[in-house]
């Protein structure tokens, strides 16, 4: 008898569990379907649900005066799902929203709090298959401030994009304000972004791990104070930008870069930036502005770069960090620290690099290096100027590939393939194993990442 009970009450208790888990919501693979504006503010009462786009949802009229979602939240506009608050542990969103491609546009959001966005506070989740179109009135908040969401942790957002405007005060990205242990994967970001402190086209502040892989920004960016790029604002504790660029102007007071303001015991490889960087403080650079203990491969900068101290054409100041196969073409000025590829140097080294702008400052001025202190010295090697490039308005004579100033190079030479190809960087078509340039058939090494534009002060043609 006691058998036969033990049995019938663990196929009661089994069934419990099937019906539980077969519950909507409780898998990604059996999500809550959401057609509606109603449905999508109801996200909020399941932050440990999946979810599903059914269809497009527009907010214009639900967060209009008169409409049920001002009726809820007021002038403000949008009230961002998931927050941080340590009374409530479950009070932040930690489900799963796929888009299946569908887009919820008249988003907008004018508050004074932290993390804002259409989602708040994510803490592992996945976000795919999302588009989100900010309203005129853009997405506003204080600190961790984003599109898609204020402040993500162990998450993936994957085939994401934001259109529209993102205001803040700190930690401030098109995409994502703060990124913390997280991977943003084939995402995009097209508005202005713009702040006081940690501002990125993309991402703010990326943190401990994360990685952007295949993404990009093309506004413009702009922040009173530090740290602001044109993909991400601060990268830092082994997080890595792979295959990924930013095309908008950049301009902050210190450590500003076209794609990453100030890097730090990170990586960024395969990636480049177009835009103008400018800045009338410290650490200002065509991609990155400050690298401390991080990393540049394969990648590039063409854009024009002026600041104060310490300007370069690729990043503005290198501390104990590596640049390999990588070349800027943009004018670089400044007044002190001013260098083609790099403004200061310190304990750095730079490999197989290639500067054409010119360059002008005040004090300790250089076609490829600025500045270098005594631990940098001879630190340089296979790195080449364009023959014509002028340095405060003089053509140098100087032609050590070893040397601040580099090898000479002609246009005709730096327009060649065999000549990169020849000082060890690979390409699509290298043997043994392929490489990540692709040669343009205009005479350019480039990435085959969204549209590359002929980069030398020459006519192709």
């Amino acid at each position: 008898m006691k058998r036969g009970l033990l049995a019938f009450t663990a196929i009661l208790a089994l069934s419990f569990i099937s019906v539980a888990w077969a519950t909507p919501g409780n898998s990604p693979d059996d999500p809550i379907f959401i057609s509606t504006p109603a449905e999508l503010d109801a996200v909020r009462d399941g932050l440990n649900k999946h979810y599903k786009l059914s269809n497009d949802i527009d907010l214009t009229n639900y967060l209009a005066s008169g409409g049920a979602g001002y009726a809820k939240w007021g002038a403000a506009g949008w009230l961002p799902i998931g927050e941080y608050n340590t009374r409530r542990l479950n009070s932040t969103f930690r489900g799963g929203l796929d888009g299946d491609g569908f887009k919820i546009t008249g988003l907008w959001i004018n508050r004074s709090s932290n993390h804002v966005g259409l989602f708040g506070y994510v803490v592992n989740a996945d976000i795919k298959s999302l588009g989100i179109e900010i309203a005129d009135r853009s997405v506003k908040g204080n600190n961790s401030v984003g599109g898609i969401a204020g402040y993500i942790s162990s998450c993936n957002v994957t085939n994401c994009y934001v259109i529209g405007d993102v205001r803040g005060a700190e930690i401030v990205g098109g995409l994502a304000g703060y990124q913390y242990n997280s991977n943003i994967t084939n995402c995009y970001a097209t508005g202005s972004v713009s702040g006081g402190e940690t501002v990125g086209g993309l991402v703010g502040f990326q943190y401990l791990r994360s990685t952007v892989v295949n993404s990009h920004a093309t506004g413009s960016v702009s922040a009173f104070d530090r740290l602001v790029g044109g993909l991400v604002g601060y990268q830092s504790r082994n997080s890595s930008i792979t295959n990924s660029y930013a095309t908008g102007d950049v301009e902050g007071s210190a450590e500003i870069g076209g794609l990453v303001g100030s890097q730090a015991s990170s990586s960024i490889t395969n990636s480049y930036a177009t835009g103008k960087v400018s800045s009338k403080g410290w650490y200002v650079g065509g991609l990155v502005g400050g690298q401390n203990r991080g990393s540049i491969t394969n990648s590039y900068a063409i854009g024009e770069v002026s600041g104060n101290l310490s300007v370069g054409g690729l990043a503005g100041y290198q501390y104990q960090s590596v640049i390999m196969y990588s070349y800027s073409t943009g004018n670089a000025i400044g007044d002190y620290y001013v260098g083609g590829l790099v403004g200061g140097q310190e304990s750095g080294y730079i490999k197989s690099g290639y500067a054409t702008g010119n360059v002008g400052g005040g004090n300790h001025v250089g076609s490829l290096v600025g500045f270098q202190n005594g631990n940098s010295v001879n630190r340089i090697t296979d790195s080449y100027r364009y023959q014509n490039s002028t340095v405060n308005g003089v053509v140098l004579s100087d032609d050590a590939p070893s040397g601040v100033h580099g090898g000479i190079k002609i246009a005709e030479e730096l327009s060649t393939e065999a000549t990169y190809s020849g000082n060890s960087w690979l390409f699509n078509d290298s043997a043994p194993a392929a490489g990540t340039w692709h040669w343009d058939e205009r005479g350019f090494p480039k990435l085959n990442l969204g549209t590359e534009k002929f980069p030398f002060p020459w006519d192709p043609d």
